[in-house]
């Protein structure tokens, strides 16, 4: 699992969802309602979302991390 360092970060004039230990900048166009894909080196990479077991005070389920 890719830890998230950052939610909400700008960087570059922009504002990404979420920041990844190893450096990739997720951002919400890249989101399709399932994955964030993220065109890497001239290839697509995909980023799953891993949500925490218990639920959050909404009744839904927060995003704890990313799997690719």
């Amino acid at each position: 699992m890719l830890k998230i360092i950052g939610e909400n970060v700008v960087k570059v004039g922009h504002q990404f969802d979420y920041e990844l230990e190893n450096g990739v900048l997720l951002h919400e166009q890249e989101w399709n309602g399932e994955c964030y894909t993220v065109k890497e080196n001239g290839n697509e990479k995909r980023y799953f979302p891993i949500y925490s077991d218990e639920e959050n005070e909404n009744g839904g389920f927060d995003i704890i991390g990313f799997e690719d």
